[in-house]
């Protein structure tokens, strides 16, 4: 049958919204989905078949409680972090353990978006707590380091990124985990700072890089946005997406003011982001702080910069170098397709491990417990195992 999403006002519908779609999520109230188990997969046909190992096959696995009991969070020590960069100063917090983990790594956070805030504060606390010292923040333009007014490309967010690492760690190098298009970000700070750069946890990442990869992605999101939007109402699912086209126009049109551009902005990630989880319908409510820190300069500025940008800036990952340096983790009801994450493994080729987490979306940390304890277990096993 063929889907009422394949028609020209979707079409030119998901032609806008893929500039949107690349990832983001908010803290919220876990979601009551099935528990899930995670499908390992070889690195490609073609390819070495490295694998990542469950969690009950490293011996090396941290304990890392995502339930967090009472004043579990009084283990940790938070410091405000201020990075000077080109047009302003990124915030963003630290969390380090009280008592001292002689095997602890330093790692970044990177939030999706873009155009998002950061929304990592459950992933920051739980790894925190497993005995690694932590920053998130704010990307550029968004949430408190919403002064920003320019620079709004790859290279900046790249160069972010440092400035954060060296006001939270001086000259250590660092393990990323970068979610959605963080994991892009990510991608992009290795493959410019391999010295810098300890480990990349591509966590549900974008790929779309150049004309042709974003092709691939724009084919990609229309079945996803028909899916997942039929899923919310599924009576009339055009209706429920010509309320987010109607946003990102607004958004996007340069005759509004500020103020309207802006609460379109809200309105659409707050349309859009429960498509991020198994089941749609069940998520809760968008969160008022996260919405308010959205930026749209930034989600326009930053995805076209990526589609104009040249794949083969990302051709070192796959060098001898970054052998082992690599998890890549999706998630069966992903809105990155396998199609997508196979083009991602086959950027990093043999360098990379990958896992695909089942029953849960784009945003596994924010999913059933039994799927969040997963997907934890992934990224232990992987940080406890880089020297």
């Amino acid at each position: 049958m063929k889907s009422r999403f394949a028609t020209p006002f979707l079409s030119a519908l998901v032609s806008l919204a893929s500039l949107v779609a690349v990832g983001c999520g908010v803290d919220a109230s876990d979601i009551a989905n099935p528990e899930g188990t995670s499908t390992e997969k070889s690195i490609s046909p073609t390819l070495p078949a490295e694998q990542a190992a469950s969690p009950s096959e490293s011996s090396g696995t941290s304990s890392s409680p995502t339930t967090q009991p009472v004043g579990a969070l009084s283990a940790l020590v938070s410091t405000d972090v201020q990075a000077p960069v080109d047009g302003g100063t990124i915030y963003g917090t630290l969390l380090t353990p009280r008592a001292a983990n002689p095997s602890g790594k330093r790692v970044i956070l990177i939030s999706g978006g873009p155009g998002a805030p950061d929304y990592m504060s459950r992933v920051a606390e739980t790894v925190a707590l497993a005995g690694h010292s932590v920053v998130r923040f704010d990307a550029r333009g968004t949430g408190r380091s919403g002064a920003i007014t320019t620079g709004f490309e790859m290279i900046h967010a790249v160069l972010d990124v440092d400035a954060v690492r060296k006001a939270a760690f001086g000259d250590a190098a660092v393990v990323i985990i970068g979610h959605s298009f963080g994991g892009l970000v990510g991608q992009y700070f290795a493959a410019s700072n391999p010295e810098r750069t300890l480990g990349l946890i591509a966590s549900n990442s974008s790929v779309a890089v150049g004309k042709d990869q974003y092709a691939e992605w724009y084919s990609s999101s229309l079945e996803w946005m028909s899916r997942k939007s039929k899923a919310m109402q599924p009576d009339d699912g055009d209706a429920y997406a010509k309320s987010f086209y109607t946003a990102f126009g607004k958004a996007a049109d340069t005759t509004k003011s500020d103020a309207e551009r802006k609460e379109a902005t809200k309105e659409l990630f707050a349309i859009e982001w429960p498509l991020y989880f198994h089941d749609p319908a069940s998520a809760p409510p968008a969160d008022a702080e996260f919405l308010a820190g959205t930026s749209y300069p930034s989600f326009l500025g930053v995805t076209e910069s990526v589609k104009a940008s040249d794949p083969a800036a990302l051709d070192v990952l796959h060098s001898a170098k970054y052998a082992g340096r690599f998890l890549v983790i999706s998630a069966e009801d992903d809105m990155f397709n396998s199609s997508l994450q196979w083009m991602l493994i086959g950027r990093l080729q043999g360098n990379a491990k990958y896992v695909n987490i089942n029953n849960s979306g784009h945003i596994p940390f924010m999913e059933a417990q039994g799927i969040q304890d997963e997907y934890y277990g992934h990224i232990f096993n992987f940080i406890n195992g880089l020297k």
